[in-house]
């Protein structure tokens, strides 16, 4: 009898019907694994967007003893393998894990490639204090390295993310001279107020800002041969700067203010800055082979957003990258007066996951994301850094 309902079930296409359905079901939930696994931990983690099969076959980075990430996996209430059944005799230590999506749907799947993320944190500071010692003392490690930084926290209405560094450590020890990463936007012609972002005046220091050292220096060693680098939006050329000191040969510091023009080229003789507007950019196409945007756009609305990355796709050459920076929420701070005088500023903390879309928009593929806490002496706002890659292939963005 069952056997002849079976067969009843296929001749009447009922199983050709049901099959289909589970098949697109399997498919959504193979690629939503595997978005959050090249999201979330994708330095941590290799593999192959299976074509069949209801699991995604992995290999760890050789530095995540997958024993102890069992171990505390299991703590957070994630079962995962150690990965001794799939060990081979030549490998000296498990790497590779079997990673079932069959039997979970989306809140399952998000819920568990963040636990996973949570339980790679120690193995992510223990090489984030490697990295650091390597900046300071290796002149001839490897160019890159290819791990990321993770840190877990919490950002909106609670909810669990994961902040990521990849590509740390690159170029020649650090020089330890003051160095401020943040600036003045571009399209700020007065100082900061007081109680506006502190990353806006010049008087930090890189040597407080770690990771952000850490990410401009690898931005500099894999961009140093691609022709100009644009740092729009230089204020004071503190960054250009910086740059400089990482041995990127060639550079040119830009910002709508003739002021911070004047005052960057004073403080910086030897590098070159000129007044232009990120918005309308008087380049030629494909005149630069990469470009950065540290907190340059904290004035912006999201329509000119999508205009400024426009025209810094316009004018880097195919391949050419990007890292854009700027403080995350979605508040506006207000000021209306600055050391006496009246001004009428306004700084926006913006959305990521708006920003993203603008970027693909005009034509960008994201490379990478960071986002990370505050540092003590900052304003209380996450702070974003997206690096993104012009198409080699690309035959510009239209607006």
């Amino acid at each position: 009898m069952l056997e002849q309902g079976i067969a009843e079930l296929f001749a009447e296409g009922e199983m050709r019907a049901h099959l289909k359905r589970a098949r697109k079901i399997y498919q959504q939930r193979r690629d939503l694994l595997c978005q959050l696994l090249r999201q979330q931990v994708g330095g941590w983690v290799a593999f192959e967007e299976p074509t069949g099969g209801m699991a995604v076959w992995t290999r760890f980075a050789e530095t995540v003893d997958l024993t102890a990430l069992s171990q505390r996996c299991g703590e957070l209430g994630l079962s995962l393998g150690d990965g001794q059944l799939f060990r081979t005799p030549a490998e000296t230590q498990a790497s590779h894990l079997r990673l079932g999506f069959a039997s979970l749907n989306a809140a399952e799947l998000s819920r568990s490639v963040d636990l996973l993320g949570q339980a790679l944190l120690p193995a992510c500071s223990s090489l984030l204090r490697k990295c650091k010692a390597s900046v300071m003392t290796d002149k001839n490690r490897p160019s890159r390295w290819t791990s990321h930084y993770l840190q877990t926290g919490r950002r909106g209405r609670g909810r669990a993310v994961l902040y990521l560094l990849s590509g740390c450590c690159c170029g020649p020890a650090y020089s330890p001279s003051p160095c401020p990463l943040s600036k003045t936007s571009s399209t700020a012609t007065t100082k900061r107020p007081g109680n506006t972002p502190p990353d806006l005046p010049t008087n930090s220091n890189t040597s407080t800002k770690h990771l952000d050292r850490l990410l401009l220096r690898a931005f500099a060693r894999e961009n140093a041969a691609r022709g100009c680098l644009l740092d729009l939006g230089c204020g004071p050329g503190q960054t250009t700067a910086f740059l400089a000191s990482c041995d990127v040969p060639d550079l040119l510091g830009v910002d709508i203010s003739p002021e911070m023009v004047k005052t960057a080229q004073a403080l910086h003789p030897q590098l070159a800055f000129a007044v232009a507007d990120i918005l309308r950019l008087d380049y030629a196409a494909e005149s630069f082979g990469s470009a950065i945007a540290f907190y340059s756009v904290v004035h912006f609305n999201y329509d000119q957003i999508r205009t400024a990355l426009g025209e810094t796709h316009r004018v880097l050459a195919p391949g050419g990258e990007l890292l854009l920076g700027f403080h995350v929420g979605d508040e506006i701070v207000h000021d209306d007066e600055f050391l006496g005088e009246p001004v009428n500023v306004d700084f926006r903390l913006l959305d990521p996951d708006k920003i993203v879309p603008l970027l693909i928009e005009t034509g960008f593929t994201l490379v990478d994301v960071l986002e990370r806490r505050p540092y003590p002496e900052e304003y209380p706002t996450r702070r974003a850094h997206l690096w993104a890659r012009k198409s080699a292939l690309s035959t510009g963005y239209c607006a």
